[in-house]
Protein backbone atom coordinates (compact mmCIF):
# COMPACT_ATOMS: atom_id res chain seq x y z
CA UNK A 1 0.00 0.00 0.00
CA UNK A 2 1.87 3.16 -1.21
CA UNK A 3 -0.69 5.90 0.11
CA UNK A 4 -3.47 4.51 2.15
CA UNK A 5 -6.18 6.32 3.93
CA UNK A 6 -6.05 8.50 0.89
CA UNK A 7 -9.29 10.49 1.36
CA UNK A 8 -10.34 10.04 -2.31
CA UNK A 9 -14.46 9.50 -2.98
CA UNK A 10 -15.40 5.63 -3.68
CA UNK A 11 -15.49 6.14 -7.38
CA UNK A 12 -15.05 9.54 -7.28
CA UNK A 13 -11.57 10.43 -9.93
CA UNK A 14 -11.92 14.31 -8.94
CA UNK A 15 -10.39 13.74 -5.75
CA UNK A 16 -7.34 12.28 -7.46
CA UNK A 17 -3.94 13.91 -6.85
CA UNK A 18 -3.28 15.76 -9.82
CA UNK A 19 -0.49 13.70 -10.86
CA UNK A 20 -2.54 11.06 -11.63
CA UNK A 21 -5.07 13.30 -14.02
CA UNK A 22 -2.18 12.97 -16.09
CA UNK A 23 -1.67 9.47 -16.38
CA UNK A 24 -5.92 8.79 -16.38
CA UNK A 25 -6.08 8.62 -20.13
CA UNK A 26 -3.28 6.21 -20.56
CA UNK A 27 -5.11 4.07 -17.34
CA UNK A 28 -7.18 0.78 -17.70
CA UNK A 29 -10.08 -0.20 -15.69
CA UNK A 30 -10.06 -3.34 -14.31
CA UNK A 31 -12.63 -5.73 -12.49
CA UNK A 32 -10.78 -7.71 -10.62
CA UNK A 33 -12.50 -11.61 -9.03
CA UNK A 34 -12.28 -12.20 -5.36
CA UNK A 35 -8.83 -14.70 -4.75
CA UNK A 36 -7.37 -13.98 -7.71
CA UNK A 37 -3.59 -12.32 -7.42
CA UNK A 38 -2.89 -8.95 -8.69
CA UNK A 39 0.97 -9.27 -7.86
CA UNK A 40 2.57 -12.86 -7.39
CA UNK A 41 6.02 -13.14 -5.63
CA UNK A 42 8.30 -14.14 -8.63
CA UNK A 43 7.19 -12.10 -10.87
CA UNK A 44 8.29 -8.74 -12.20
CA UNK A 45 5.23 -6.09 -12.03
CA UNK A 46 5.52 -3.32 -14.50
CA UNK A 47 2.00 -1.53 -12.75
CA UNK A 48 0.83 -0.04 -9.83
CA UNK A 49 -3.13 0.45 -9.29
CA UNK A 50 -5.56 2.48 -7.39
CA UNK A 51 -8.43 0.65 -5.64
CA UNK A 52 -11.58 1.87 -6.91
CA UNK A 53 -13.74 -0.98 -4.79
CA UNK A 54 -12.86 -3.86 -2.74
CA UNK A 55 -10.14 -4.64 -0.27
CA UNK A 56 -6.86 -6.33 -0.93
CA UNK A 57 -3.92 -8.48 1.26
CA UNK A 58 -0.68 -7.95 0.93
CA UNK A 59 1.73 -11.05 1.95
CA UNK A 60 5.06 -12.79 1.53
CA UNK A 61 5.68 -16.56 1.76
CA UNK A 62 8.47 -17.86 4.04
CA UNK A 63 8.72 -21.12 4.73
CA UNK A 64 5.32 -22.28 3.19
CA UNK A 65 3.47 -19.94 6.00
CA UNK A 66 2.01 -16.97 4.99
CA UNK A 67 2.11 -13.70 6.37
CA UNK A 68 0.60 -10.38 6.09
CA UNK A 69 1.97 -7.17 6.14
CA UNK A 70 -0.71 -5.05 5.00
CA UNK A 71 -4.01 -4.71 3.46
CA UNK A 72 -5.48 -2.22 0.67
CA UNK A 73 -8.51 0.00 0.80
CA UNK A 74 -10.49 1.78 -1.23
CA UNK A 75 -8.74 4.65 -2.34
CA UNK A 76 -5.36 3.09 -1.44
CA UNK A 77 -2.64 3.30 -4.18
CA UNK A 78 -0.84 -0.12 -3.99
CA UNK A 79 1.74 -1.97 -6.49
CA UNK A 80 5.51 -3.85 -5.52
CA UNK A 81 7.45 -1.36 -5.43
CA UNK A 82 10.49 -2.56 -5.64
CA UNK A 83 9.64 -4.70 -8.49
CA UNK A 84 8.42 -1.62 -10.53
CA UNK A 85 11.13 0.91 -9.81
CA UNK A 86 13.92 -2.46 -10.38
CA UNK A 87 12.30 -4.09 -12.83
CA UNK A 88 13.33 -7.52 -10.55
CA UNK A 89 10.40 -9.82 -9.15
CA UNK A 90 7.97 -8.68 -6.48
CA UNK A 91 9.26 -10.42 -3.45
CA UNK A 92 5.17 -9.97 -1.95
CA UNK A 93 2.24 -11.21 -3.64
CA UNK A 94 -0.75 -8.81 -3.75
CA UNK A 95 -4.66 -10.76 -3.68
CA UNK A 96 -8.52 -9.52 -3.93
CA UNK A 97 -9.88 -10.62 -0.30
CA UNK A 98 -13.36 -9.26 -2.10
CA UNK A 99 -14.60 -8.43 -5.61
CA UNK A 100 -12.52 -5.40 -6.70
CA UNK A 101 -12.33 -2.64 -9.14
CA UNK A 102 -9.15 -0.86 -9.85
CA UNK A 103 -7.42 1.49 -12.34
CA UNK A 104 -3.70 0.25 -13.75
CA UNK A 105 -1.12 2.91 -14.49
CA UNK A 106 1.41 1.03 -16.13
CA UNK A 107 5.22 2.16 -16.14
CA UNK A 108 5.95 2.39 -19.80
CA UNK A 109 3.14 4.97 -19.69
CA UNK A 110 4.35 6.46 -16.39
CA UNK A 111 7.99 7.04 -17.42
CA UNK A 112 6.61 8.48 -21.00
CA UNK A 113 4.44 11.00 -19.16
CA UNK A 114 7.31 12.05 -16.53
CA UNK A 115 9.78 13.26 -19.37
CA UNK A 116 6.89 15.42 -20.32
CA UNK A 117 6.37 16.42 -16.89
CA UNK A 118 8.32 16.30 -13.89
CA UNK A 119 5.91 16.50 -11.73
CA UNK A 120 5.15 12.85 -12.04
CA UNK A 121 8.43 12.26 -10.52
CA UNK A 122 7.79 14.97 -7.67
CA UNK A 123 4.58 12.39 -6.95
CA UNK A 124 6.09 8.98 -7.06
CA UNK A 125 9.07 10.28 -4.21
CA UNK A 126 5.55 11.45 -2.52
CA UNK A 127 4.63 8.31 -2.61
CA UNK A 128 7.54 6.32 -1.66
CA UNK A 129 8.21 8.98 1.22
CA UNK A 130 4.47 8.14 2.02
CA UNK A 131 4.88 4.15 2.01
CA UNK A 132 8.78 4.25 3.88
CA UNK A 133 6.60 6.28 6.70
CA UNK A 134 3.61 3.94 6.77
CA UNK A 135 6.12 0.78 7.40
CA UNK A 136 8.54 2.82 9.65
CA UNK A 137 4.69 3.18 11.62
CA UNK A 138 4.11 0.01 11.38
CA UNK A 139 7.03 -1.49 12.87
CA UNK A 140 7.33 0.51 15.62
CA UNK A 141 3.06 -0.30 16.53
CA UNK A 142 4.49 -3.41 16.59
CA UNK A 143 7.04 -2.90 19.18
CA UNK A 144 5.00 -0.63 21.26
CA UNK A 145 1.81 -1.79 21.16
CA UNK A 146 -0.51 -4.86 22.09
CA UNK A 147 -1.87 -6.95 19.75
CA UNK A 148 -5.26 -5.89 20.87
CA UNK A 149 -4.26 -1.99 20.73
CA UNK A 150 -3.15 -2.80 16.87
CA UNK A 151 -6.68 -4.78 16.24
CA UNK A 152 -8.48 -1.38 17.53
CA UNK A 153 -6.58 0.87 15.83
CA UNK A 154 -7.65 -0.76 12.61
CA UNK A 155 -11.39 -1.04 13.26
CA UNK A 156 -10.81 2.86 14.18
CA UNK A 157 -9.28 3.43 10.56
CA UNK A 158 -11.42 1.21 8.51
CA UNK A 159 -14.49 0.47 10.73
CA UNK A 160 -16.55 -1.05 7.58
CA UNK A 161 -13.30 -2.60 5.88
CA UNK A 162 -12.36 -4.50 8.59
CA UNK A 163 -15.13 -6.22 8.96
CA UNK A 164 -15.10 -7.66 5.37
CA UNK A 165 -11.09 -9.30 5.81
CA UNK A 166 -11.40 -13.13 7.34
CA UNK A 167 -10.33 -12.93 10.47
CA UNK A 168 -7.33 -15.33 9.76
CA UNK A 169 -6.05 -12.26 7.47
CA UNK A 170 -6.43 -10.10 10.50
CA UNK A 171 -4.83 -12.19 13.18
CA UNK A 172 -1.87 -13.17 10.32
CA UNK A 173 -1.27 -9.27 9.94
CA UNK A 174 -1.48 -8.79 14.07
CA UNK A 175 1.09 -11.86 14.32
CA UNK A 176 -0.96 -13.60 16.47
CA UNK A 177 -3.36 -16.80 16.48
CA UNK A 178 -6.81 -16.65 15.16
CA UNK A 179 -7.65 -17.86 18.48
CA UNK A 180 -5.89 -15.33 20.09
CA UNK A 181 -7.90 -12.72 18.05
CA UNK A 182 -10.69 -14.27 19.05
CA UNK A 183 -10.03 -14.08 22.84
CA UNK A 184 -9.25 -10.31 22.31
CA UNK A 185 -12.74 -9.69 20.38
CA UNK A 186 -14.48 -11.15 23.05
CA UNK A 187 -13.05 -8.94 25.57
CA UNK A 188 -13.83 -5.98 23.39
CA UNK A 189 -17.46 -6.57 22.67
CA UNK A 190 -17.72 -6.84 27.04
Amino acid sequence: MLNPNNNFEHGDLAYLPPELHLLLPFARKRKIPKGSYLIEEGIVSHYFFLVVEGIFRTFRTIDAEEYITGFTFPGDIDGSAYSFFTTDPANETIQAITEAKIIVFYKADFTAQKRKDPALEDFILKLLSNYINILQNRLLEHQSITAEERYLLLLKQQPVESARIPLTYIASFLGISRERLSRIRKLIQV
